[in-house]
């Protein structure tokens, strides 16, 4: 069985990912922008752990048709939760711990919309979290996979607006 990992490898995650399993079966590809992303065969299981919402908006769709070619059976999706209390709440830490930058450069009015569920109406950072709305993923998503569920992660029971994490489990729609 052959495992691929493809990764922008901004926080050193490829070259982690070498260390621990260098082995045959196990390959690890740099991969910047759709071209990059070329699968050697078609999988059973596909992940994308925290991923689209870095991903340029012109850019977000040849990655889904690429994940949807290469799917068997299964494409497992994580994105963060990016609106409502959850924002806010990671806002506010990520401001008192002092972090700085482009995800946390939000007018007054862009923090009401965004903490209020508004966020068509947020410019979006490229490449960042600002303005990133996992229902506007879903969309995208739908047009390739049938939805098999959408959950709050950790914890499932919790109404989504309550997670810090969404997870969306797809099958491939037959082309």
């Amino acid at each position: 069985m052959l495992y691929e990992g493809f990764d922008a490898n901004w926080e050193a995650g490829l070259d982690l990912a070498r260390q621990r399993w260098n082995e045959e079966n196990y390959k690890f590809i740099t991969c910047k922008k759709p071209a990059d992303f070329v699968p050697s065969q078609m999988h059973d299981i596909t992940v994308c752990m925290e991923t689209a919402e870095h991903l340029p908006t012109s850019d977000l769709e040849s990655y889904v048709q690429i994940m949807r070619q290469w799917t068997k059976e299964y494409c497992f999706v994580t994105v963060p939760n990016e609106k409502g209390i959850i924002f806010l709440t990671k806002y506010i830490i990520k401001k008192i711990k002092g972090e700085k930058g482009p995800d946390l450069d939000y007018t007054l009015t862009e923090l009401l919309l965004t903490v209020t569920g508004n966020l068509s109406q947020v410019a979006r950072v490229e490449g960042g979290h600002k303005g990133f709305d996992y229902k506007n993923l879903l969309l995208l998503l739908e047009r390739y996979f049938r939805v098999v569920s959408v959950d709050a992660i950790p914890f499932g029971k919790l109404p989504r607006s309550l997670s810090f994490t969404i997870g969306i489990v797809l099958a491939p729609k037959i082309i």
